[in-house]
């Protein structure tokens, strides 16, 4: 995790990056908000189901 100062140049970029997915997402869904933000980071999301039980894994390179 990273605290970014607002003004700075890698903040403003994570933010119209943020505004984008936002705007695309008002004809998507939620998930891909998430999946947006995971690869920009190079993470993944995967999500399966089973029996009514639906589980969401987030990866995040450490």
């Amino acid at each position: 995790m990273a605290i970014l100062k607002p003004g700075t140049e890698a903040f403003e970029r994570l933010a119209r990056m943020i505004a984008d997915m936002l705007f695309l997402a008002k004809a998507e869904n939620g998930l891909a908000i998430t999946q947006a933000i995971l690869h920009a980071h190079r993470g993944e999301v995967s999500a399966t189901s089973a029996q009514g039980l639906t589980v969401f894994t987030l990866r995040l390179p450490s």
